[in-house]
């Protein structure tokens, strides 16, 4: 008898969690869609505020608007990005889309930072004038 009780508890637990990775892995592909939608036109360099709670920290004496989903800034103006963690009241999480030149045979390498991430800007370089992109 005792064996039944948890057999009937390891799948009625089994059957919630695998519920749970479903509604997760939807909740990631429409916020990567989302992203995608609004962000289809970052350029080289840039970072894109994809989904919901994405905090940005610009370098001294820059001023960006950063705050809703498609808004673009600079890579060189950014010292660090911050993403939020999962709101399971909202089903959301932060979601920033990067484009940035690397020495790759595209010259592009396109990052995605979800979830509780922040990344830092380590490099020197300052913002260029658009006619030497």
């Amino acid at each position: 008898m005792r064996r039944i009780i948890i057999f009937c508890f390891l799948i009625i637990t089994s059957g919630s969690v695998l519920a749970q990775s479903v509604d997760c892995s939807t909740i990631t592909q429409k916020a990567i869609e989302s992203a995608r939608k609004v962000c289809a036109k970052i350029g080289n360099n840039q970072a894109c505020y994809g989904n919901a709670n994405v905090e940005i920290k610009p370098r001294s004496n820059v001023r960006l608007a950063f705050s809703k989903a498609g808004d673009v800034a600079p890579l060189a103006s950014l010292e660090t990005i911050t993403t939020s963690p999962f709101d399971t009241k909202s089903k959301t999480w932060g979601l920033a889309l990067l484009n940035m030149r690397a020495d790759l045979l595209d010259g592009n390498l396109t990052a995605l930072v979800f979830g509780q991430a922040s990344i830092g800007n380590g490099s020197e370089a300052r913002m260029i004038s658009s006619r030497w992109k």
